[in-house]
């Protein structure tokens, strides 16, 4: 009750801007989920710009410690990865309010009061 499944990304509206203390990497990835997962596999990075094949920077993932300010953008996702993160209990079958999941390349938990 009052949770959601899927995946540990809270949705940004717009590009996370990049300033001096925030990026930790910039990569190449496919899709918005490559981006994610990379950004999941670095402790320090809490936030993610993935910009997509109609982009100046075409499929370029961007990971960032911070996203203390965002700028409009058409041909991006951003995201705040809040599970990955973290160390989510090893569940396969997703009933209670801990619950996570591992499928494929990625982690996927619960959000508790979190409404789409």
């Amino acid at each position: 009750e009052n949770c959601i499944s899927g995946t540990g990304s809270l949705q940004v509206q717009g590009a996370c801007e990049l300033e001096a203390d925030n990026l930790i990497y910039y990569t190449t990835a496919d899709s918005e989920l490559d981006c994610y997962n990379e950004c999941g596999k670095d402790v320090d990075c809490e936030f993610y710009t993935w910009f997509d094949e109609t982009a100046l920077f075409k499929h370029e993932c961007f990971l960032l410690s911070t996203c203390d300010k965002v700028s409009p953008c058409t041909d991006c996702q951003s995201g705040k990865v809040t599970c990955m993160s973290m160390s989510c209990p090893p569940y396969t079958t997703l009933d209670d309010s801990s619950r996570s999941v591992e499928h494929g390349d990625g982690v996927y938990c619960d959000v508790e009061g979190y409404d789409s």
